[in-house]
């Protein structure tokens, strides 16, 4: 099987969560459920679920009802029983299309929603909850999930049961580009300038005069727009 590569460039030592950002919390009480606490359209990426197109590496395609659970990082579909299922993170999709909105597969890191796209680069967002650690407040010692390190209660059991303590739930994003080959890079400015070395100065002077931040999505819109008239010249 076939899976699709993700290349970093010359940040390929950093995941593509590493750039991740908290633009939201909620903070959840001892004895507090935290689902019963995470507002609903925090939870999933749409209200409910919707006819979705899944594009397989083979290139097969599916349809299912879909909707991308931001609460588990999962893109989840109704199974032929009525039962909520998922996505296996290694399953050899390519992309999923819901409503017109396209989410490109990073086998292993979840899935990754189209900005804009507009070649040379197509700018995508990932999104999803977990568990902020740290700050002044005194966390559960829960580890939702394996990646964390140590035993624990899978993600699922953790946002359904009553907390031991008080904790901060967040939702992070992260920004990530796409060439036309579909290979994924975190959205960096020295990732940015491997992938265009004859425009270095270009770029450069672009990112300088306009104050890009890249951690605003407009900005990062306003940046793909220059990326692509650039390449027209």
């Amino acid at each position: 099987m076939r899976t699709l590569l993700l290349v970093f460039g010359i940040a390929a030592s950093t995941c593509l969560a590493a750039a991740a950002q908290v633009v939201n919390t909620f903070v959840v009480n001892t004895w507090e459920v935290p689902v019963r606490v995470i507002p609903p359209e925090e939870q999933t990426r749409f209200p409910d679920f919707r006819d979705g197109l899944v594009y397989y590496l083979n290139g097969k395609t599916e349809v299912l009802r879909m909707n991308y659970s931001m609460l588990y990082g999962e893109m989840q579909f109704i199974g032929p029983a009525g039962d909520t299922l998922a996505l296996a993170r290694e399953a050899p999709v390519r992309k999923v299309v819901i409503d017109q909105t396209t989410f490109y597969a990073l086998h292993g890191e979840g899935f990754a929603e189209v900005l804009t796209a507009t070649a040379p680069l197509t700018l995508a967002r990932r999104q999803s909850l977990g568990i902020v650690w740290g700050e002044h407040l005194q966390y559960a010692e829960y580890r939702p999930d394996n990646t964390y390190g140590g035993p624990g209660p899978t993600l699922k059991q953790f946002y359904h049961r009553k907390t031991e303590g008080l904790l901060k739930v967040g939702k992070f994003v992260s920004y990530v580009f796409m060439d036309r080959n579909q290979r994924f890079y975190p959205a960096k400015k020295a990732v940015l300038l491997e992938l265009f070395p004859a425009r270095r100065r270009e770029i450069t002077r672009y990112l300088k005069a306009n104050a890009i931040d890249f951690k605003k999505q407009e900005d990062l819109e306003q940046l793909i727009q220059f990326c692509s008239s650039m390449a027209g010249k």
